[in-house]
């Protein structure tokens, strides 16, 4: 909040600062599909033509730049932004004061109102917005545009890049393999058995008590008291079938992430 454009112009905000060692973990993308975001028909569907029609244009290039606004898609061509002269997408002004769901007034022609109100309210991603858009060549998210980097660099951007060696956040930490992104898979998570609920609720509310007095111990010595007493009620409690069933759960995991990694070895290394 504070890399307002006033003092951002004038050298002043917030931006990354890396330690050395550090890598940011970051779910991939799933080639055949996100498992825990389905879009369906139901059964008693009206008109389910008319229904698959419609979430088949949500998967179009129109209707990504429709419906991913508020997620960084740019919107409206013509209204929020258009291509340049030299080919490339690119914010008009409106766009600039509009995005991501700002309060700004829009014409009748496309519909009055204002642009906060009508901003597509369906929470269904369809695309990683970082995809690249067939209309222009350029990703689906205007803040990965070139002329969107070129317009926002600021006396801030420009002295942090000529600190860093990039010109953005994301540059630096593929430059430096900082990235650590995990293949993306269908996998989903099996529903656990009543008892494991139970019990990780249980669990949760000792360990959470107990880190909270641990936190405000007085020394070192309450501190390991605290500790031990904390982990004697939370395994007395089950914790160790809890465990069992989440180390289960992640080594079915990576058997996925593994093999979608080899099913699809050029997406995951340009992921």
């Amino acid at each position: 909040m504070y890399n307002t454009a006033e003092n951002k112009a004038a050298g002043k905000g917030f931006m990354m600062a890396p330690v050395e060692d550090m890598q940011i973990f970051s779910y991939g993308s799933c080639p055949e599909g996100n498992s825990t975001q389905v879009i369906a028909i139901g059964s008693n569907a009206e008109d389910p033509q008319r229904m698959a029609d419609f979430i088949d244009w949500l998967y179009s290039p129109e209707g990504i730049e429709l419906n991913g606004q508020a997620n960084g898609a740019a919107g409206i061509k013509g209204l929020t932004w258009d291509v340049n002269e030299d080919g490339k997408p690119e914010l008009t002004e409106f766009g600039k004061e509009a995005l991501p769901m700002n309060d700004v007034a829009v014409d009748e022609e496309y519909g009055g109102g204002n642009w906060k109100d009508g901003v597509s309210a369906l929470n269904f991603k369809t695309v990683n917005l970082e995809d690249i858009d067939p209309n222009t060549g350029a990703p689906y998210n205007y803040q990965e545009w070139e002329t969107t980097l070129e317009n926002n660099k600021t006396a801030l951007d420009e002295d942090w890049s000529a600190h860093m060696g990039a010109d953005t956040t994301m540059e630096y930490l593929e430059n430096h393999n900082m990235l650590l992104v995990a293949p993306g898979s269908s996998y989903s998570v099996p529903e656990a058995d009543s008892n494991i609920t139970t019990v990780r609720g249980q669990c949760k509310s000792a360990i959470v008590d107990g880190s909270w007095k641990m936190i405000f111990a007085k020394d070192d010595a309450e501190f390991n008291s605290l500790k031990k007493d904390m982990q004697k009620t939370a395994k007395g409690l089950g914790y160790d079938d809890v465990l069992k069933v989440d180390m289960k759960n992640a080594a079915d995991q990576t058997a996925a992430r593994k093999a979608s990694a080899e099913k699809y070895p050029a997406e995951s290394d340009a992921k």
